[in-house]
């Protein structure tokens, strides 16, 4: 354990070496990508060991993880830590409100190294977990709900959805901007899916840590991995129709950006 702390302690060392010898731009790129997997290193260990005991208030343990870690690295990457809202972000418009209530945009490369950090911090984190406990942390839907797919999809779907929805109009709307109700938002609606998923689909609603969990579940004995196409294709519907609602409810924010626009172009000419 402590050789791993100190390789974990080594690679931040030379991570923060080599952006020091880069650009502005690529220095921020990297910032935001070992934010992403940090965070959703810490998140993935907190629900992997959810995942080991069923205790009611599991679910508000992962929400507020969820809404320290977007307080803490929010201004750096949106704090995305989930697949689903990294595509829902870039659906809407690819991009998040900083401290400075400034757009930053994420291009097309961004939100691949988003998620591909994801999936890596969702792996240590369940790595991290089976160290701690000695059991395979895991997720599938519950035994009752197995023979019911349609019941499983609408559940990660229609709260993906939800989840996603809050992050694009709290993080990403110029109307709010400056909030400091964001993060609680998040993090509530997180606990509220998991509260009602749980025992249906396993309340993941990340893909992430669904791959991570997938595949520590096959370590199990009877443990499987044919679940993990839905905790993909259900989370990701629901991040794009919440990136797609963006343009569809809030009408009137696009209509006074757009004035706004204008009248800077006649202004300039």
């Amino acid at each position: 354990f402590f050789g791993s702390f100190l390789c974990i302690v080594f690679i931040m060392w030379m991570t923060r070496c080599l952006v020091d010898r880069l650009s502005l731009e690529t220095s921020e790129s990297i910032s935001m990508y070992l934010v992403e997997l940090i965070g959703t290193l810490i998140v993935s260990t907190t629900y992997s060991m959810s995942t080991l005991h069923d205790s009611p208030i599991s679910s508000i343990a992962i929400g507020f993880v969820v809404i320290a870690l977007i307080y803490a690295f929010g201004h750096i990457s949106g704090a995305h830590f989930n697949p689903m809202i990294t595509i829902a972000v870039y659906v809407r418009g690819g991009g998040f409100l900083n401290t400075r209530h400034t757009f930053i945009f994420i291009n097309k490369r961004d939100t691949f190294m988003f998620m591909l950090m994801q999936i890596i911090g969702a792996c240590l984190g369940a790595l991290l977990t089976y160290y701690i406990y000695g059991e395979w942390p895991y997720i599938e839907p519950s035994a009752h709900y197995q023979n019911r797919i349609g019941s499983i999809f609408f559940v990660e779907f229609i709260y993906s959805f939800l989840i996603s929805i809050v992050v694009i109009n709290v993080t990403t709307t110029v109307l709010q901007g400056g909030n400091f109700f964001y993060g609680v938002s998040i993090g509530m609606s997180i606990t509220a899916g998991i509260c009602v998923g749980h025992r249906i689909s396993g309340g993941v609603f990340n893909p992430a840590i669904a791959t991570a969990l997938s595949l520590t579940n096959v370590m199990r004995t009877h443990g499987t991995i044919k679940w993990l196409w839905l905790y993909w294709v259900a989370p990701l519907l629901g991040g794009i129709f919440g990136g797609l609602s963006y343009f569809v409810l809030n009408v009137k924010e696009i209509e006074h950006i757009e004035r706004m626009r204008q009248e800077n172009g006649r202004q300039q000419f």
